[in-house]
């Protein structure tokens, strides 16, 4: 059993749209007198892309949001958050 592809255009929207969001980010930061580095990973798991992201980087902390959402969104974001947690061998910290 495999799992179909994704579609490139709903791949490029979602980018899009990141980048978009990160731009806003980086002139909050910047306008704040804080220094941020953004980088995009992209894999079959985000849980771990982020784990391994910190190990190769020798990162202590992990900051991630849970946006406080319903239904699906809830789980798949709840999920996310909660399996950096577990897997995660720095310390991790989630904001509502």
């Amino acid at each position: 059993m495999g799992y179909s592809k994704i579609n490139p255009q709903v791949i490029a929207k979602q980018k899009n749209a990141a980048k978009k969001l990160i731009r806003k980010l980086e002139s909050t930061a910047k306008s704040n007198n804080v220094s941020i580095s953004v980088k995009i990973k992209q894999g079959r798991s985000i849980i771990k892309e982020i784990v391994d992201f910190t190990k190769s980087h020798k990162i202590d902390l992990i900051v991630m949001g849970s946006h406080g959402r319903t239904g699906l969104s809830k789980l798949i974001l709840g999920s996310v958050a909660n399996g950096v947690v577990q897997q995660a061998k720095c310390s991790v910290m989630v904001v509502k």
